[in-house]
């Protein structure tokens, strides 16, 4: 299974928090400024913003892109603030509860964050990001089974919703149910190829169950992106080599992954990589921060 500490050191919530944008009260000048912000021009974006919101105070929808905005820039409090703001004009726009959930999810304040997504299903329950987004805050909450609830209603709801399918997955893994969580991040893979952390979670599910060869196969994946997993998978391909008798191979990875800083595959290169043991000398089950980033 998937360790629980991977959960805890998570960056919340910008890659998988569905923030959809809103059409109320959206004229030509804040269209102009929105268009800014998805280009990716969040400083031109966060300027013309302001000096849109000191002559239109009362639109609530300035505050809550503004909002967005300064997420976008891991302003949260900040960003918290403009939803403070957005709601005391309205209350009506249940995206604004997902957008401030998101940022309080950031800031780890999982029960506020939880809230502001039981508003937002009370006022539409048949939206499936609503449960996603709540999914993912009780899955950081470590309530496994409270998490799988609201993923399978995401799912009920839409089921190609593929960043549900990977966070499910997850979860299944760390309920012993690797096998339908491989199944689930496979598909999620297959309906939206670039999910940041589940082609890696889908090769500790391989590893976690010693499929060896197949976990082989999905950690060289992670290996060739060459992103910020790239530590672990060399780590964890060099053990899987490692488990199939292969010595030599397995410290190839290992003595790349200990280049990197990995204190585990410093002390295997060590102890044994550079010795004729045939075995790792008190070989300890490697831990990892994390294997998915949200």
């Amino acid at each position: 299974m998937i360790k629980a500490d991977m959960k805890k050191a998570i960056s919340i919530i910008s890659l998988l928090l569905s923030i959809p944008w809103v059409s109320a009260q959206m004229d030509d000048q804040l269209e102009e400024i929105k268009n800014t912000y998805e280009s990716g021009e969040l400083e031109n974006a966060m300027t013309a913003f302001n000096s849109y919101i000191a002559s239109n105070d009362q639109n609530y929808l300035a505050y809550k892109l503004r909002g967005d905005c300064r997420q976008k820039l891991l302003q949260y409090e900040d960003a918290i603030l403009d939803y403070d703001s957005a709601l005391s004009i309205s209350k009506e726009d249940p995206r604004i509860y997902v957008s401030r959930g998101a940022a309080r999810m950031s800031l780890g304040k999982l029960k506020q964050a939880i809230r502001d997504f039981d508003k937002v299903i009370e006022m539409d329950p048949d939206d499936a990001d609503a449960y996603f987004n709540r999914g993912g805050a009780l899955y950081l909450s470590f309530d496994n089974r409270g998490a799988l609830k609201d993923l399978n209603r995401a799912l009920a709801l839409n089921p190609d919703h593929a960043d549900a399918l990977f966070i499910r997955g997850v979860v299944k893994g760390e309920l012993y149910d690797e096998k339908d969580g491989i199944e689930d991040i496979e598909r999620a893979l297959s309906l939206k190829t670039e999910l940041d952390g589940a082609q890696m979670s889908l090769a500790v599910l391989l590893y976690e169950i010693e499929e060896w060869q197949n976990a082989i196969e999905a950690f060289s994946k992670v290996i060739d992106a060459k992103d910020k997993y790239l530590t672990d998978a060399l780590y964890y391909r060099g053990d899987c080599k490692y488990n199939l008798g292969n010595k030599e191979t397995a410290c190839v990875d290992w003595n790349e992954s200990a280049d990197l800083g990995d204190d585990d595959a410093i002390y295997i290169v060590a102890n044994y990589c550079n010795t004729d043991s045939k075995k790792i000398p008190k070989k300890r089950k490697k831990k990892r921060n994390t294997t998915i980033t949200f």
